[in-house]
C-alpha cells in the first residue's frame, strides 16, 4: 500500500509539472493599446511666406561633357561589339578558351538572375565548363 501511494504521488507530481510547463509555454496575447483618435488637421487660409533662400557663395559651374553620349547599339550587334571588346582586352586565345561567345549577353544576364538560386544550369553559363 505504501509503494502504490508513492507511485500515485509521483504521477500526480509529473502531471502537475507537465501542466505548469504547458501553461508556461502558452503564448501571451499582445496587449491592446487604445489609440486615441487624431484630430483633423487644421487648414490655414493664409500661408506664411517662405524664408528667402540663402545666397550662393561658391557656385559650381556645370561642365559640358567632352563627348556626346553614344546611341545604344541595336541588339543584333551587341554580340559582335562585346566579343571585339573582350578580344581586345584579354586576347583571342583566352576568350575562346574560357568564354562561350554565342549569346554572351543573354548568358551573362541568366547567370546574374541565377545568383540567388541554389543551382544554375551549366548550359546558361557564359564560361566554358571544366573538362
Amino acid at each position: 500500500m505504501n509503494r502504490s501511494l508513492v507511485i500515485v504521488f509521483l504521477l500526480l507530481l509529473v502531471a502537475a509539472g507537465a501542466g505548469v510547463w504547458y501553461w508556461w509555454q502558452r503564448p501571451t496575447p499582445p496587449a491592446t493599446v487604445p489609440v486615441p483618435p487624431t484630430p483633423p488637421a487644421e487648414t490655414r487660409a493664409e500661408e506664411q511666406p517662405a524664408a528667402p533662400e540663402p545666397e550662393i557663395r561658391h557656385p559650381i559651374e556645370e561642365v559640358a561633357p567632352e563627348q556626346p553620349a553614344e546611341a545604344p547599339l541595336p541588339p543584333e550587334r551587341a554580340d559582335e561589339t562585346l566579343e571585339a571588346a573582350l578580344v581586345e582586352l584579354l586576347g583571342r586565345d583566352a576568350v575562346s578558351q574560357f568564354l562561350r561567345l554565342t549569346d554572351l549577353p543573354l548568358r551573362f544576364v541568366a547567370t546574374v538572375d541565377n545568383l540567388g538560386r541554389a543551382h544554375a544550369t551549366p548550359k546558361a553559363w557564359p564560361v566554358q565548363p571544366m573538362p
